[in-house]
């Protein structure tokens, strides 16, 4: 399962470097980023919210965030795949969900600036429930459509909006209202990396795999990028994290994650802060192995009464490579300890994907 996921990921990376090389004197090209926000869900008479920044509220409901990868044939129209992929595990029982949807873009002027556009998406939902052995899965498609913004920032940062429907046709049916933020990183666009006077910020997203041992339990969690249940563990991932180089080889790195699922009055919130601290062994520049350490803190709120508050410590080993048009792509090995009574140690393997921004 693990080969699966790590080849997953790596495969979407190099279909985005592949089109970048393809198409460096063209203006099309390719973009590779992660689609985040809030999600209202109408089944048969009951309401469900949630809220993710970036990290989702449940493994069941229908995914966001999500990795996005785009592709533009021309100056107006863009298509390519979303996706993605959880997994819950622990004592023989595990919870898998799959997400895979198609989306076609048009927009009103040329994808190399800033402007709206419109767009059509289908998607399938696969859900897998194994018990001691025996597995259910269920199924679901939908279709939909919505209006989007983007933004193209310097050094390949594109930012964008959507405001989008969908219908869910699994018995009884489900509609999805979904207002979402996205961040993304392009390549295909004839430009220098820059040097490292203008390299002074990166921001994106991680996420990946962790195993956790709790009181002697084992607990293995997946997501690219879905997050878990806000309330099973203390490992709340994806997150968007902003790294800031005050030099050449030493970088700061705050990480946040939000997320709240609200269902007929009753809610759970999770809120997750990071620091991180790194020190490269080369120029940030260039791509290279850095050495980080490593503290968090978690809140998770169940109504008014009840909450959970906990802090984790750790440092790890990570490799950044920096691509072309701003694109940076993060793999890093982590250990932390959360200390809240029994205590947990966690085992991390993570993915980024990454923009560099700022500069001279």
């Amino acid at each position: 399962m693990l080969r699966f996921i790590l080849a997953l990921c790596m495969s979407v990376c190099l279909a985005a470097i592949s089109v970048s090389a393809q198409q460096k004197e063209s203006a099309s090209g390719a973009e590779i980023g992660t689609l985040f926000g809030l999600s209202h869900l109408s089944d048969n008479g009951e309401d469900v919210t949630l809220i993710g920044l970036p990290s989702a509220s449940l493994l069941y409901i229908y995914q966001n965030p999500s990795i996005y990868v785009s592709w533009f044939s021309n100056e107006r129209l863009a298509f390519g795949p979303e996706f993605s992929l959880g997994r819950f595990s622990v004592e023989g029982h595990s919870i898998t969900s799959l997400f895979l949807s198609g989306r076609t873009a048009f927009h009103s002027g040329s994808v190399s600036t800033s402007g709206a556009y419109v767009f059509c998406r289908g998607a399938l939902l696969l859900s897998i429930d194994n018990r001691s052995g025996e597995s259910e899965s269920d199924t679901d498609v939908s279709v939909g459509a919505g209006l989007g913004y983007c933004w193209p920032l310097a050094s390949g940062l594109v930012v964008r909006a959507e405001g989008g429907y969908r219908r869910w046709f699994e018995d009884p049916g489900v509609n999805e209202f979904s207002l979402l933020l996205g961040l993304g990183a392009r390549a295909g666009h004839a430009s220098a990396v820059e040097d490292s006077r203008s390299t002074r910020a990166e921001i994106g997203t991680l996420f990946g795999l962790s195993q956790l041992s709790i009181d002697g339990d084992g607990l293995t969690l997946i997501g690219i990028p879905l997050a878990p249940l806000p309330g099973i563990t203390q490992n709340l991932y994806p997150s968007i994290y902003v790294s800031w180089f005050p030099d050449d080889r030493f970088s700061i790195r705050p990480e946040f994650g939000l997320g709240r699922a609200s269902v007929d009055g009753e809610s759970i919130t999770s809120l997750y802060l990071a620091g991180q601290t790194g020190f490269h062994s080369g120029d940030v520049a260039a791509s290279g192995a850095y050495v980080f350490g490593h503290g968090a803190i978690r809140v998770i709120s169940a109504g008014e009464s009840e909450s959970d508050t906990d802090v984790g410590a750790g440092a790890g080993l990570g490799y950044r490579w920096r691509a072309r048009s701003g694109l940076v792509v993060r793999a890093e090995c982590r250990y932390r300890r959360w200390f809240d009574d029994p205590g947990t140690n966690e085992f991390s393997l993570l993915l980024g994907l990454g923009a560099s921004i700022g500069g001279s």
